[in-house]
């Protein structure tokens, strides 16, 4: 019986809650497929997609750092990842690579789970990376007014201009980007900041956060420094768990063509848990 082979690549991986969310996926839809992670540096990311043919792998998941890099390694983008600017997963099909972003997705409907509505409404992003592009263009497509707020605004007024979005951008740790953040209606973070080897927050300092702000946290941890400090301002929190169960079920379901059991996949994740492993999907 042939067995599905997929794995997760990024740098670092070692955090990563993938293979254990994704095997019990598996075991429960009945699916023969084993998953797996790898840690594959920026400098080997085209010698190591070669190779993934030629092993071959069924498909694979993609985080940092490789989002928006993979795109020149696969032989097809789809139109998800096309709008986004980045992948995060690959399917083969007969040795045909095609990249999609399920980050798209799973931010709406972790958006959605909130049950916040955001048309017309201010939202801040922090961070420009590959996961941002999926944040972004998901909140536009919600009707969101959205501003981008990254260390470098550069970077951020690129993404905006990548993306044709017509984004407000600002400085992270300027004045105009904490009065930005202190009237939103949401916040999210999609940088690596509150990872335990970056264990901070990703806001500037001195920022107050108003009840009325809900915080999502691409981070996946229950006390990260950040949702720390949303659930003491008595704001509407979320960590990174439900966006990396609702892309993860995205995934899955373009390999296996099965939709998968959510719960299933909250819980495995849950309960593998472990602070010192916290992490961005992003």
């Amino acid at each position: 019986m042939k067995i599905d082979r997929f794995v997760v690549i990024g740098d670092p991986i070692a955090h990563s809650l993938s293979p254990v969310m994704h095997r019990a996926a598996f075991a429960a839809a009945g699916v023969d497929a084993t998953y797996e992670k790898e840690r594959v540096s920026p400098s080997s990311l085209g010698t190591w997609v070669q190779a993934a043919r030629e092993r071959p792998l069924a498909g694979f998941n993609v985080t940092i750092p490789h989002k928006e890099s993979i795109g020149s390694y696969v032989d097809e983008l789809d139109e998800s990842a096309r709008r986004v600017g980045a992948v995060n997963t690959v399917v083969n099909r007969d040795g045909v690579l095609t990249g999609y972003n399920t980050d798209l997705a799973g931010f709406i409907a972790t958006v959605r789970s909130l049950e916040v509505g955001l048309r017309g409404q201010p939202v801040v992003v922090i961070g420009a990376g590959g996961s941002a592009g999926a944040v972004v263009r998901a909140l536009d497509d919600l009707g969101a007014h959205v501003t981008i707020c990254n260390r470098h605004e550069g970077n951020a007024r690129n993404l905006a201009g990548r993306l044709s979005i017509p984004a407000t951008t600002m400085e992270l740790h300027s004045s105009a980007a904490r009065h930005a953040i202190e009237s939103s209606r949401l916040v999210v973070n999609t940088t690596p900041l509150g990872m335990s080897h970056l264990p901070v927050s990703p806001l500037p300092n001195e920022t107050y956060l108003n009840r009325r702000t809900a915080v999502i946290d691409l981070v996946y941890g229950l006390t990260t420094p950040l949702v720390t400090q949303a659930r003491a301002a008595g704001c509407l929190v979320l960590d990174g768990i439900e966006m990396l169960v609702q892309q993860g079920a995205a995934s899955f379901e373009l390999w296996t063509g099965v939709a998968p059991d959510l719960d299933v996949m909250r819980a495995a994740c849950r309960h593998s848990f472990r602070e010192v492993d916290r992490c961005s999907v992003s």
